[in-house]
């Protein structure tokens, strides 16, 4: 786990103000069917800019009706990635690739974000020179930023450990490239540290080279990059590649490790800020030397966050971070025991929502909220405990899976430890909670697992 200032308690992790917010969210492997080919004018503009792979290279939208051209060289079974960033935040683009006979390669203008498009596992049927139109969408005009990236097989290595620190040599022509294995279904985090002022640009590649990242390479900063909570799609073995921002070279470390190393509780979910005087909060139980995890992304580049860690009893501000105006991710080591909690707020009277994930060990105690989704994996302690604490009288249900035939048993307590109710088991295994609870009363959630330890999935609403 990557702790910055570590002479400090309670520590965090802190990045460099970010200039380019990429929004945040965990990857899944979704390669793109090529469709049937239509035919796209391409208007006669001013000639395009040649695109090499690996490199990026901008172009100016000066005129909301004319795109801006850009031109590659493929070869017949080529694998490419092309990924369009608008460098002015009003500017939303669409994006397409023809032939040379003016056939969309895309089947059509591909518009699926409001600010970076990224088009992944493009297979070039035909050698020959293809044309990149982008144009703008609301009639704005402005700069964007295009790569096209030719997927490479990632090569038999020696795979790094998780956890190792691997120094990295980026080159103007080329990328450090470290190789990892990883299981379907694990979350990986990924930290590119790059030394004196290089800006680097991350990528994750299955073996046969292709990008797995939902929204394309990560570039949130002009320092440290993070990519969190990165689920793998498939067994097998996987690439970080790191390349200089706009052919910059220079040196960097890299670090690939599990988001959720050992037993505990890995909860994620979403919520909202609709008043940037009302902060959200997600509290927490924890003994001293514990490590407590806040991931927070926001879903808009217009919404900016701060994240602070509070001791309940005092009142007192344990840390608090707003590096960049995206992703913030806070690192505490609990420095006694006690009660604590997150506090989410909005910067600058910001609102909106966010994605979060929260990550503590087994010997902390969460305070659950309805419609809270998280999995937990035992180990010596054989259980998990939550407690939630309803604002409101209603039908508490709580939901069990177990993972990889895990043995579980699920129990409800009361605030005064009285064993309240057990789960009734499913035909398919599931076990179930459902209980009458009262406002603002404390109930506790056991999840016991056999010896040995197992993981599960658990799901909670309040209605």
């Amino acid at each position: 786990m990557i702790i910055a200032d570590a002479a400090t308690t309670p520590t965090a992790v802190a990045t460099d103000q970010a200039s380019e917010p990429t929004p945040f969210e965990p990857a899944t492997a979704v390669p793109t069917a090529v469709p049937e080919p239509t035919a796209t004018p391409v208007p006669a503009t001013e000639a395009p800019e040649r695109l090499v792979g690996g490199e990026t290279t901008r172009g100016t939208i000066t005129d909301a009706v004319e795109p801006v051209l850009f031109e590659f060289v493929a070869e017949a079974g080529d694998t490419f990635a092309l990924t369009v960033e608008p460098l002015d935040q009003d500017l939303d683009v669409v994006v397409d690739v023809v032939d040379s006979r003016r056939q969309s390669i895309f089947g059509g203008d591909v518009d699926d974000s409001f600010f970076t498009e990224f088009v992944d596992g493009i297979v070039v049927e035909e050698s020959g020179v293809y044309t990149v139109i982008v144009s703008s969408y609301d009639d704005n005009i402005g700069d964007v930023a295009v790569t096209v990236d030719f997927a490479v097989a990632v090569a038999l290595g020696q795979p790094v450990r998780f956890g190792q620190a691997t120094p990295i040599e980026v080159t103007a022509s080329g990328v450090a490239q470290i190789t990892f294995v990883a299981d379907e279904g694990e979350w990986i985090d990924i930290t590119v540290v790059p030394v004196d002022d290089l800006d680097v640009v991350v990528d994750v590649r299955n073996s046969d080279g292709v990008s797995f990242l939902e929204n394309g390479p990560v570039d949130r900063s002009f320092g440290t990059e993070r990519i969190r909570v990165l689920e793998m799609p498939a067994d097998g073995l996987y690439s970080v590649v790191v390349s200089g921002y706009e052919g910059a070279s220079g040196f960097a470390e890299a670090v690939v490790e599990r988001s959720l190393a050992g037993s505990g509780t890995f909860l994620r979910g979403s919520d909202v800020i609709d008043d940037p005087e009302e902060p959200q909060e997600f509290p927490f139980t924890a003994f001293a030397g514990d490590v407590v995890r806040l991931i927070v992304q926001p879903d808009s580049p217009d919404h900016d966050v701060v994240v602070l860690v509070i001791e309940a009893e005092t009142g007192d501000v344990l840390y608090e971070v707003d590096a960049t105006t995206g992703l913030e991710e806070l690192v505490i080591e609990v420095p006694q025991d006690g009660d604590y909690y997150f506090q989410v707020w909005s910067f600058d009277d910001s609102v909106g929502s966010f994605d979060f994930v929260l990550l503590a060990p087994e010997t902390a105690v969460l305070e659950l909220a309805s419609n809270d989704q998280l999995i937990g994996r035992t180990g010596n302690a054989t259980s998990l405990q939550y407690i939630i604490q309803p604002p409101n009288s209603g039908t508490l249900t709580i939901a069990v899976d177990a993972i990889d035939e895990t043995e579980v048993t699920l129990a409800l307590f009361d605030a005064g430890e009285d064993r309240v109710i057990d789960a009734e088991g499913t035909d398919d295994g599931r076990q179930i909670v459902t209980y009458e609870v009262a406002a603002d009363v404390i109930y506790v959630i056991d999840v016991a697992t056999g010896i040995g330890g197992g993981a599960f999935e658990l799901d909670i609403t309040v209605e």
